[in-house]
């Protein structure tokens, strides 16, 4: 980012307050993964495993 866009930037954010979210500052969102078919759920789990939130498994409704 270039100096004057930095400094921009710098100056529309009120001082004490962050111009972007953290991730710890952001909710996690509870996921339940329903599915009877043990090699989907698995899929499933593994890809939304990398967004950081709390997944819950079931293998049947």
């Amino acid at each position: 980012m270039s100096e004057v866009a930095t400094a921009a930037r710098s100056a529309a954010v009120p001082e004490g307050l962050s111009p972007e979210p953290t991730v710890d500052s952001a909710p996690q969102a509870k996921i339940l993964l329903v599915d009877d078919e043990p090699k989907s759920l698995f899929a499933l789990q593994e890809l939304l495993s990398t967004l950081g939130q709390n997944l819950m498994i079931a293998q049947s409704g």
